[in-house]
């Protein structure tokens, strides 16, 4: 059975907030690492840096929120990317089936003040559900052996699941994602790689993507698999489909790219 470890990092600007009308968000950066391990179905190192400017006095940011289990959430300066103060507390809010998380800051922050919340996390890949993140595999049918791949499905309020954020589609900002895996897997998102490079001493690699545009995190999409995908360029724009290794080479996935 094929295994791998993703890594996910992420950076957004969110710049209006539908939760609470205290903060405006310029960008989120998955900028470490979630790495998942298939071995256990888990990602592990997820770390989101989200940010933020008020719109008004506050002390505190509500955030959406859903199973993943947090490790550490740091205050960060923005010009500096220092840390201000760390192990900020949090708590969930009833009815905890809002997915709400409130996290407290160390000092009431005025208005148009920016600061960056760094939060690490954890969490399990779900089942094939098709939602959030999750787990899916097939059997290769020339070894018979079961190959894993996970994949994302956010629309309409599942990106929360991958990490806390603003998982309101009011709210748009540009999306750094950042995924670490095993050399033997690729990963494909909504905008190209700009960089690809082996961690030494691993048998992983690092992928980082281009930001993208100002969007709702449910647009953010991520496939890691062994997949391979066939192109057809029409009216100057390449459109690809990806599938199972087998179905590129014996022409099953040909009409879909026509």
């Amino acid at each position: 059975m094929k295994s791998f470890i993703i890594v996910i990092a992420l950076i957004s600007v969110i710049l209006a907030s539908p939760i609470e009308n205290t903060q405006k968000l310029f960008k989120y950066q998955q900028s470490d690492e979630i790495p998942v391990e298939f071995k256990e179905f888990l990602f592990k190192n997820g770390r989101v840096k989200i940010h933020i400017r008020a719109i008004e006095e506050t002390d505190y940011v509500t955030l959406n929120y859903r199973e993943t289990q947090i490790d550490l959430i740091d205050l960060l300066n923005v010009e500096t990317n220092q840390v201000i103060e760390t192990n900020l507390t949090y708590n969930f809010l009833e009815p905890l089936d809002r997915e709400f998380m409130r996290i407290s800051l160390p000092s009431t922050v005025t208005k148009d003040s920016e600061f960056i919340l760094d939060i690490k996390y954890h969490g399990v890949l779900h089942v094939a559900d098709d939602n959030g993140f999750y787990r899916a595999s097939y059997r290769d049918q020339n070894t018979n052996e079961l190959v894993w791949y996970a994949t994302t499905k956010f629309e309409p309020h599942h990106a929360r699941h991958l990490m806390p954020c603003y998982d309101e589609p009011q709210i748009r900002a540009p999306i750094g994602l950042q995924v670490q895996h095993d050399k033997n897997y690729r990963t494909f998102s909504n905008m190209p790689i700009i960089n690809r490079t082996e961690i030494e001493g691993t048998d992983y690699v690092l992928s980082i993507f281009i930001d993208t545009p100002p969007m709702q995190t449910y647009l953010l999409a991520f496939l890691v698999s062994d997949f391979q995908y066939k192109s057809n360029e029409a009216q100057d724009i390449e459109q690809r489909i990806f599938a199972k290794p087998q179905s590129i080479q014996d022409g099953s996935a040909d009409y879909a790219a026509s």
